[in-house]
């Protein structure tokens, strides 16, 4: 059809008008006043039903305000999806060859310039990501504790079978929740910190001012965050395991009727040695892989600011999934030798 508009163009007219289809033409030969608004509807039109400024009629005016407006109107791109391609899989394999020679370098570094090791960092690191983490790991667990009982409770009371919830609190929390609890939110807070910490010093060129004074790099910012993070992380979740039995014993109290004190005492009977071993012993492997992602990626960001943000993010999600892939080896690994 041939599109006739009439009187004014601008912003108070158009935003009431529609964006016509099927449109051959367009007359603008009786528009008293076009704005920009008005100029930008018209382009848009065109667009829509593949035309060019050809196709309108307009006083000459109103012409070449249309053709200045056309020439920084930007073109409408469509998304190219992306494909899986090899690029992808040298890229992933890239970071795999990078991350290993991360590795080589740690073991490298920390017999050559262990010397440089600073005493002052490790125990700074204890404080801040350790002591640190305290707070939000006890609140955290806590709750789970309580929504856990408090789950368990209202089955267990359905079949008569109420004492079992600390058989069902207690293994569980000492086997599985308390270190993966842990891990999830060391991945988040410790992880993203190591990764924001070194990546900072990179973006501001400070580790190339190492490199130039002969010190290594990664015994001055990662070694001493590797140690403390093994160190503290069986601490951690043990502080977890604990928080998150008293919430379990809460509820037990409220709902069951068994107060806190049958409960633990019951506690120490049913939970045998295998299951807090079997917990503690992969909680040193949380730290250790929470501390290497993290310091990682804190290097391979790029003396670009915005680089850091990418590379706290997946400094994080590398942590987490890492932490859920070490718990299902582990699990299995158990499994194998009935631990």
């Amino acid at each position: 059809m041939d599109l006739v508009l009439k009187g004014n163009l601008t912003f108070e007219e158009v935003k009431n008008l529609p964006l016509y289809s099927q449109v051959k033409s367009i007359d603008l030969t009786q528009i008293n006043k076009l704005d920009t608004f008005g100029a930008t509807y018209i382009i848009k039109l065109l667009k829509i039903n593949h035309l060019t400024l050809a196709q309108v009629k307009a006083s000459e005016k109103h012409l070449k305000f249309l053709e200045s407006l056309w020439k920084i109107y930007p073109e409408d791109k469509k998304r190219e999806v992306k494909k899986f391609s090899l690029d992808f899989i040298y890229q992933r394999f890239l970071s795999f060859i990078y991350f290993c020679e991360y590795l080589g370098l740690i073991l490298i570094d920390s017999f050559r310039n262990f010397r440089q090791f600073e005493w002052s960092s490790f125990f700074k690191d204890l404080q801040s990501s350790g002591l640190g983490s305290l707070g939000i790991l006890g609140l955290l667990s806590f709750l789970i504790g309580i929504v856990i009982g408090y789950q368990s409770a209202v089955q267990l009371k359905t079949f008569g079978a109420n004492i079992y919830i600390v058989n069902l609190i207690g293994i569980s929390t000492f086997r599985e929740l308390a270190p993966l609890i842990t891990g999830i939110i060391l991945a988040g807070r410790v992880s993203s910190g190591y990764t924001a910490n070194i990546g900072l010093r990179k973006v501001s060129e400070e580790v190339d001012a190492l490199k130039v004074l002969g010190l290594s790099p990664v015994v001055l910012l990662t070694l001493p965050r590797l140690i403390s993070a093994t160190f503290f992380t069986p601490f951690l979740t043990l502080f977890s395991a604990l928080t998150m039995l008293l919430g379990g014993a809460l509820v037990s109290d409220i709902i069951l009727d068994i107060n806190i004190r049958d409960f633990f005492f019951r506690l120490s009977e049913i939970v045998a040695n295998k299951h807090f071993l079997a917990g503690m012993i992969k909680t040193p492997f949380f730290g250790f892989y929470i501390a290497i992602i993290g310091t990682f990626y804190g290097f391979m960001t790029e003396k670009r600011p915005e680089s850091l943000g990418y590379s706290v993010m997946k400094s994080v999600v590398s942590s987490i999934a890492g932490i859920i892939l070490i718990d299902a080896i582990f699990s299995i690994i158990f499994m194998w030798i009935k631990l």
